[in-house]
């Protein structure tokens, strides 16, 4: 398909859209400089009913492969992104993310704990890091005992301490196994 057919489909597209609104969404003509002409008639049960919602920062389905980021210190950033989280579940429980990016922070987590037995509450062993949109990293290496809950598709952990940079760091991180 050439650039003006492309162009031609483009313009006749917003056209239809401009007679179908123009005409109470079910039927209309319009008639062309060149000549042409574009008619369009909807039946009313063809015109479906729809919805759209944007899904802004901090929210988000939660499917798998996701992360939610809550942080309060050393900034206030929260978000949502789909991302591949990598999980091993076995008689041990680890989940790690090597980079995502929310709104602006990379944000990379391995969260380990021994003796897993499924779903319920953990105190994993949590390697963190986080670099800010203005290039400023904040970490916990091996932070022992991190409360989290713990199941097969995924985890939350909640964190407020001192981060090796000696920052304030207080999050609060959800993810979904990929």
């Amino acid at each position: 398909m050439s650039t003006q057919q492309r162009l031609s489909l483009i313009l006749a597209l917003g056209v239809a859209l401009t007679v179908l609104t123009s005409c109470g969404g079910r039927s209309g003509d319009r008639q062309f400089a060149d000549g042409s002409a574009l008619s369009v008639s909807l039946p009313e049960a063809s015109l479906p009913a729809v919805s759209i919602a944007a899904t802004g920062a901090g929210q988000g389905v939660g499917g798998a492969g996701s992360v939610t980021l809550s942080m309060t210190a050393p900034a206030a950033i929260s978000g949502y992104v789909e991302t591949t989280v990598d999980c091993t579940i076995g008689r041990s429980y680890r989940a790690s993310v090597a980079s995502a990016s929310i709104n602006g922070t990379s944000v990379s987590f391995d969260v380990m704990a021994s003796r897993y037995k499924g779903s319920g509450a953990y105190n994993p062993t949590v390697s963190l890091s986080i670099v800010g949109v203005d290039g400023t990293t904040t970490s916990v290496g091996a932070l022992p005992l991190v409360p989290a809950q713990l199941d097969d598709s995924g985890g939350s952990i909640s964190v407020n301490t001192a981060s090796a940079e000696g920052r304030a760091l207080a999050i609060q991180l959800t993810w979904r196994c990929s």
